[in-house]
Order: structure tokens, then sequence, then C-alpha cells
């Protein structure tokens, strides 16, 4: 039988899984910053996140909660955390994820336009060059062919 707590030992618990909640949406948000963005990625992430609530939801309840059981203050607790970090920290969060991913992705996209790009028009140009050469020359030899329909006779 499950002993009786008193309202401090449950409080306690229930901000044992405030924090909780916080460190699971903060996990939420790391991974969902190196993954990349999609449908069906982010519902494995949310299946993955959902399995992870749980498994430390009980480990917490075993491990450190007084009465040694999931109790509803405990999971209350950890969706108040995990949604009060999503209402309040995530945005702000996600600008700072695209002021780093912007600042990380800059020297690749300065070697893009200023290296690459233009390579790549370089290598463009001179391939049409040749191109169109090739298609001179075959016309110069179609040219000095005799024309298709027309035949020549020897006046012998």
């Amino acid at each position: 039988m499950v002993a009786q707590i008193t309202p401090a030992m449950a409080l306690a618990d229930a901000f044992g899984g405030l924090g909780l909640g916080v460190l699971l949406a903060v996990l939420y948000d790391v991974i969902r910053f190196f993954m990349p963005h999609g449908k069906v990625r982010m519902f494995v992430l949310d299946i993955f996140m959902f399995v992870a609530a749980a498994f430390f939801t009980y480990s917490y309840a075993v491990s450190f909660a007084y009465s040694a059981v999931i109790r509803w203050y405990i999971i209350l607790g950890v969706g108040l955390g995990y949604g009060g970090y999503l209402i309040c920290f995530m945005p702000i969060t996600r600008f700072v994820q695209k002021w780093v991913y912007a600042i990380l992705c800059l020297p690749f996209k300065l070697i893009w336009y200023f290296v690459l790009k233009p390579c790549g028009r370089a290598i463009k140009g001179r391939a049409q060059k040749l191109q169109a050469k090739r298609k001179a020359k075959i016309q110069n030899k179609r040219k000095s062919l005799h024309k298709d329909g027309k035949v020549l006779y020897n006046s012998n």
C-alpha cells in the first residue's frame, strides 16, 4: 500500500515534476535545433519525446518522489513545466537559434556567393562557348557536303 504523504511533500514532488518538465522541454528544443524540419521528422521527434517524458517521469517518481509512485500532481507538474517553457521561453530560444544558425551559415553562404557561384558561371560560359564552336564546326561540315536528293552523274 502506498504511504500517505503530507501536502508539503506533495508540493515538493510537484515542483520536482515542474523542473523535470522544463528539462524535457529544453531537451526537445535542443534536439529540434539540430534536426532538419519536416512533418515526418517532427512526428518521430514528438513520439520520442512522449516516450522520454514517460520514462523520465516514471524514473523521477520511483527515484526521488516521497511516495515512490507516479501521482497526478507529478504529472501535472511535468505538464506545467513543459507548457510553461514552450509558452514563455521557446519564442526567445527560437529567435536566438535563428541568429546562431545564421551566424554559423554565414561563411558557407559567403563562399557560395563569392567563390563557387562565379566559378560556376565562368565554367558554364566556357562550356556554352565550346558548345557553340562545336555546333558551328558541325554546320560547316554539313555545308561542304552535297545536299541530299541531288545525284551527280558522270558526264563521260
